[in-house]
């Protein structure tokens, strides 16, 4: 992985135009699919805001000592994570068209040296483009067979610099074919990248606009207590 500012500065400009193109579709991407299908993913949003549970990461064996609080659907199951860094997974229980994961990694060794060499005003720079080079690399990452319609955006989450990323997903599993709408979620802390990763087997007009809104309900509700003790 190569950190060259040189290249993260074409990155960030050629997001931001990507955005603004966003921005101007998403207006009628919102009317189309409201006219089209208005029960859209309302079901999940109707259910988060009538009963939800919280999950915690506090002395869980895989949370690398990180206390994350997050609230999810009262409706959804909450199980242990299989893999190495999959702390939980959720899946919905409405029809099952849902499932979002939680993984906390360190971050790799490379990056770590250069945050401990980097001045304080570079910093956010620096975060910024560690998350350009994973959103350029999901398609090789993700184990995916396709990656299309990508979009990558900074927000904030918790006062720290976060970034999402939206894309669809062509992948096969045991001769099954499945093409998903994911959302991906990312957090620094402390040399660690918090990821909340969003998997919708939905038709393409609602994903783009309600799975966005209810993935970013969810991570709002993120809170990493290790910042506040």
């Amino acid at each position: 992985m190569e950190f060259d500012i040189i290249r993260f500065t074409f990155i960030r400009n050629k997001i931001h135009k990507k955005l603004t193109m966003k921005i101007k579709i998403l207006i009628i991407s919102v009317l189309i699919c409201n006219v089209m299908n208005a029960q859209g993913l309302s079901p999940y949003i109707r259910n988060f805001q009538n009963s939800h549970k919280i999950l915690y990461t506090k002395g869980h064996a895989k949370s690398k000592g990180l206390d994350i609080a997050l609230k999810y659907p009262a409706t959804w199951h909450l199980k242990e994570g299989r893999r190495p860094h999959v702390v939980y997974l959720l899946t919905d229980t409405i029809n099952d068209t849902g499932l979002f994961s939680i993984t906390i990694k360190d971050v790799p060794e490379e990056f770590k040296k250069l945050l401990k060499q980097t001045d304080k005003e570079d910093f956010k720079d620096v975060i910024n483009l560690f998350y350009a080079s994973i959103c350029n690399s999901i398609s090789e990452t993700g184990g995916y067979n396709r990656v299309y319609s990508k979009e990558c955006e900074g927000t904030q989450i918790e006062g720290l610099d976060a970034f999402t990323i939206s894309y669809y997903a062509d992948t096969e599993r045991a001769h099954m074919k499945i093409t998903t709408y994911n959302v991906h979620h990312l957090v620094y802390y402390d040399f660690k990248l918090i990821s909340l990763l969003f998997m919708f087997y939905l038709p393409e007009c609602e994903n783009q606009v309600s799975a966005d809104i209810f993935s970013n309900i969810i991570f709002n509700t993120l809170v990493i207590n290790n910042l506040w003790n």
